[in-house]
């Protein structure tokens, strides 16, 4: 029985490598003198080149927030059809999750005006800030407002019948809730409503929570591209010279005023600073902001149609149990391989190591975010790296009944059974594409992010199964069929053998 020797010393790079990428967690440890048993602080994770190595748990094992947002059509823009709304929705809700620091977060598209947030880790009352407002950024001037009825400001509505302005900034005089005296937000100058300059979230070009060279007081910073400094920069000419509140500029996040200071000078560079009020009490607010503003601008409004919150312990438990189921379907295959095929079946239980080893350094390494669905996926997997076993030790076991030498026989087993399981991996590995591409195969249907998981660590476990039981195992079984007391027909389960 041959084995190309390139293949043996492949097998022994990728089992080494795959063994320190498993075991590196504990070289972390030992060597950052962090104890085996000790929680990590957040972001605290095992680092190697870069690159984060542990177990990227999903939102039904770490715990978190589900959110279902819907954009709302009478907001967007002319010509902007839903499923461009929704597409860009995805792309901003991505860039603000990853902003915040979120791991494994997942955003998806569901139905033609919905998007699903999944947050693990992140409490739902600091996901519904992030996530669940439009944060269309405006900059405005004040304009002199037309008094209503009993002399307050009639604040008008904008397209969705919201209000222009949150009535939480509205003077309580105006008809509005703002008491300057008791609340941390400033109101609105009396007897004036906002006015548009033009200039809004669309032209920033980058964001960052910083703060001040001068005073070192916390800040928001953020670029204009050219069009928004020349727009900013016309705006803001005149300003220095008029009195209060004509020489303010105000900063607008959806209806909520988030900034209103003096203009001292033509603001003509650019650059723009957000100081004081909640920018410089919460830190982070201001990390939220400056990841919301890099995120870009959305399409329209959305609103929060469903939020749930997923505790810690249901994950723990998952996780706990499946390891259990996990770990007690694999001893019972372990024993019925060795117990019925003897020899063979070791040498299976051999490769089948070698297969847990290197999968587990994959999901590491790619990084694979792991949910209940997903380890569904691997336990399948491990179930045909078995059968891929199987098919060809019943092969052995014939060729060997017919007569032929051990070594012989161990080929053509593998050659004979070779179609079969190269073909059977196939179809398993089509059946995950479509599952993990449903959503684009068939856009006319929901995405389903437990689908792709299952699909995803199936995949990978199909691909590491049929390396390992073809080549892994067949490489064992030739080393054990050198040594001559292993060839003995009862360890091959059979009557005789040459």
């Amino acid at each position: 029985m041959r084995v190309n020797r390139w293949v043996v010393i492949a097998a022994a790079l990728i089992a080494l490598f795959a063994v320190f990428i498993d075991g590196y967690a504990y070289i972390w440890r030992a060597a950052g003198h962090i104890a085996f048993s000790a929680k990590l602080a957040p972001n605290q994770f095992p680092n190697f080149l870069g690159r984060d190595l542990y177990i990227h748990k999903g939102l039904d094992l770490q715990g978190g927030t589900e959110i279902v947002l819907e954009i709302d059509p009478r907001s967007l823009p002319r010509g902007t059809d839903l499923a461009t709304a929704q597409a860009s929705t995805v792309e901003v809700m991505n860039k603000r999750v990853n902003g915040i620091g979120v791991n494994e977060a997942a955003v998806a598209p569901q139905g033609d005006r919905r998007v699903v947030v999944q947050l693990p880790g992140v409490d739902i009352t600091r996901a519904e800030q992030v996530i669940g407002r439009t944060a269309k950024l405006t900059f405005r001037t004040w304009a002199a407002a037309k008094a209503g009825a009993g002399g307050a400001v009639a604040v008008p509505n904008d397209s969705t019948g919201a209000p222009i302005v949150d009535p939480a900034y509205v003077p309580v005089s105006e008809g509005g809730k703002c008491v300057a005296s008791t609340t941390k937000i400033e109101c609105i100058p009396v007897g004036y409503l906002p006015k548009e300059t033009g200039v809004d979230g669309s032209m920033v070009t980058s964001a960052a929570n910083t703060t001040d060279s001068t005073t070192n007081a916390p800040i928001v910073e953020f670029s204009l591209n050219d069009q928004g400094t020349t727009l900013l920069a016309n705006v803001t000419a005149t300003m220095p010279a008029a009195t209060p509140p004509l020489n303010q500029l105000a900063i607008f996040l959806d209806n909520q005023m988030i900034n209103n200071a003096n203009v001292t000078s033509a603001l003509s560079n650019g650059q723009v600073q957000i100081s004081g009020g909640t920018i410089g009490s919460d830190a982070g607010y201001r990390a939220d902001l400056a990841a919301t503003l890099n995120a870009g601008r959305l399409p329209g409004k959305i609103a929060i149609v469903e939020s749930n919150s997923v505790g810690a312990t249901l994950g723990f438990d998952s996780v706990r149990r499946s390891v259990l189921a996990g770990a007690l379907g694999l001893a019972v295959v372990v024993i019925f391989m060795v117990a019925y095929y003897r020899l063979p079946g070791l040498v299976a239980s051999l490769a089948l190591a070698f297969y847990a080893a290197v999968t587990l350094a994959v999901y590491k390494l790619l990084p694979v975010t792991v949910t209940l669905a997903g380890i569904a996926g691997f336990v399948l997997s491990v179930g045909m790296a078995v059968d891929a076993n199987v098919l060809i030790f019943e092969r052995l076991r014939e060729e060997l009944r017919t007569g032929r030498s051990l070594a012989a026989a161990a080929e053509a087993a593998e050659r004979r059974a070779f179609p079969a399981i190269r073909d059977s991996n196939i179809s398993t590995l089509i059946t995950c594409l479509v599952l993990f591409l449903h959503d684009r195969l068939l856009p006319f249907l929901p995405s389903f992010t437990v689908a792709k998981g299952f699909a995803l660590t199936l995949g990978i476990g199909v691909i590491i199964s049929f390396f390992s039981a073809v080549f892994v195992t067949q490489m064992i079984l030739a080393a054990a069929i050198r040594i001559k007391r292993f060839r003995t027909p009862l360890l091959f389960a059979v009557e005789r053998m040459q």
